[in-house]
């Protein structure tokens, strides 16, 4: 690390883990700024282009400070190791540095400190959040507050809650309070900043994700952020990155192309599954996720009462919109299969959200998971949808989720229903189920109980059948609330069976026997 001696003004090379206490800088470049190669010559001769490195030493001797960082002159930029170093090494050396001095050049005293060019840019994000101490100065160099002091203003013009700014101590480590952050969240941070060279777009925000990748200027803007995606799928189950939004409707890969596409994304947030999902890999047909079916075991799919299957399945991801006030909603994507037998992203300016706390249905699903394959990138040729119709006839690779009902019986069994979808559009109510009963003697109990749970899971498909489109009607046979609360006592109900046949298996031994 280079730095500058503030009382000598000459340049001094540092080794971890003897660099000593030093001040840095954050400012937004100007026409005449020093660099590597002209600071001697510019430093002997002072003068106006010297003065903002003249002020930054002489206020960090006012600090006690004797060592200062800028990016402008303190990196040799012609040297392509060395830039590729400092910009993988910059937010860990903003992180570190005893005091961030932050210029803002086009302040004055009748605006805000929010409202400067300092937080449009892109570079500047990781200089606003990675130090633990942030002073901000005019042009004339003095003081208008600290990133405390203004922390309201800068909220409201970034987006950037406090607690995400500076780091937390950990034993003997720091670790930077904007990774608990979640990816979309960090991507929203990042989706209004301007960049000079378009892979910066991807370069700036490295340390925003923790991430390395090599610096490749001329390889485009897409490229640098796909490939930055890429190394945060190396190191992250965090399925928000996949939480974005385009302004048309359009068939596309799983990857965003620009953070701006994560405009609407700042309250997105993790939220695992209670069961566990194995986690997501790249592979070269694409990413590769499990899902859940909804139809177990030979997964046969069986299409509710309005006829509908899969013909828009979703994708539902690990991560909720928790927006102030409202009920928390799981996010999911709409996906459609290609004929390559690759799974597309169908991209929309909306995300597919439901309501959390119907909980069973997220919770027990003994049947497993089984893979799919999603491009990443934009798929070439047409598109296919699912054909829902020809899904009843045979056994699928993919489809919805389901329950499981394992009951007593006199012998092992399987029997599949429909049931009605949910009204309103939710899908967290079983669609399709298989119920297996299994056991060696039937009581009055067990018959009682089976008889019950499938009048509770076969009434919907009555209703429907009789009276069509009934239930879609507020206020008639049964509204929306009704069925909420149909669809809550039937999950209990289910629970309490698979209750019922864990305690007949431990009293018995003999659930699988022959």
């Amino acid at each position: 690390m280079r730095l500058i001696q503030a009382t000598t003004l000459e340049f001094v090379e540092c080794f971890e883990p003897d660099i000593p206490a030093y001040a840095i800088l954050s400012h937004r470049w100007g026409p005449d700024e020093v660099s590597f190669q002209d600071y001697h010559t510019v430093a002997s001769t002072g003068g106006s282009r010297f003065r903002k490195i003249r002020s930054l030493c002489d206020q960090a001797i006012a600090d006690q400070i004797d060592h200062v960082w800028i990016d402008t002159c303190c990196i040799d930029k012609t040297n392509s190791a060395e830039l590729s170093e400092a910009i993988n090494s910059m937010f860990r050396w903003y992180m570190d540095s005893a005091i961030c001095y932050a210029f803002l050049a086009d302040y004055n005293s009748s605006s805000d400190v929010a409202e400067c060019d300092l937080f449009t840019r892109g570079w500047t994000l990781q200089e606003l959040v990675a130090p633990n101490d942030v002073h901000f100065f005019d042009n004339g160099m003095n003081q208008v507050g600290t990133r405390n002091s203004r922390r309201l203003e800068i909220e409201t013009a970034t987006g950037i809650p406090p607690q995400f700014m500076g780091y937390t101590v950990r034993g003997l480590e720091k670790v930077p309070n904007v990774w608990s952050a979640s990816v979309a969240q960090r991507m929203c941070w990042a989706s209004q900043r301007i960049v000079t060279k378009r892979e910066d777009t991807a370069y700036c925000l490295l340390g925003v994700f923790d991430v390395n990748i090599p610096l490749l200027y001329g390889e485009g803007e897409r490229k640098a952020f796909l490939r930055l995606q890429h190394a945060i799928i190396a190191q992250s189950d965090d399925e928000s990155l996949f939480a974005w939004t385009t302004n048309t409707h359009e068939i596309r890969g799983m990857l965003a192309r620009h953070p701006r596409e994560f405009s609407e994304a700042r309250y997105i947030t993790p939220r695992p599954f209670r069961l566990k999902r194995p986690p997501y890999t790249l592979t070269n047909r694409g990413l590769e996720f499990h899902r859940l079916p909804r139809s177990l075991l030979r997964r046969v799919l069986v299409p509710g009462a309005n006829r509908l299957a899969d013909n828009e399945p979703t994708l539902v991801l690990q991560c909720a919109e928790e927006r102030p006030g409202l009920t928390p909603r799981r996010v999911g994507i709409s996906l459609v299969r290609t004929r390559h037998g690759v799974w597309a992203r169908a991209a929309s300016p909306n995300l597919t959200t439901h309501r959390i706390g119907r909980g069973f249905l997220d919770t027990i699903y003994p049947g497993g998971w089984f893979k799919m394959h999603v491009a990443t990138t934009d798929i070439q040729g047409f598109a296919v949808a699912v054909d829902a119709l020809s899904l009843t006839q045979r056994a699928v690779a993919s489809g919805y989720d389901a329950a499981f009902l394992a009951l007593w019986g006199s012998a092992a069994c399987s029997w599949s229903y429909r049931s009605q979808n949910h009204p309103m559009g939710a899908r967290d109510v079983m669609e399709s189920c298989l119920l297996l009963m299994i056991g060696w003697k039937w009581t009055g109990l067990s018959y009682l109980f089976l008889t019950a749970t499938v009048i509770a899971a076969t009434l919907p498909t009555y209703v429907a059948r009789f009276l069509p489109g009934a239930w879609l009607r507020p206020g008639t046979i049964l509204n929306s609330r009704l069925l909420d609360m149909y669809g809550l006592c039937s999950r209990w109900t289910v629970m309490f069976g698979m209750a019922l046949a864990t305690v007949y298996e431990v009293r018995t031994r003999r659930l699988f026997a022959r």
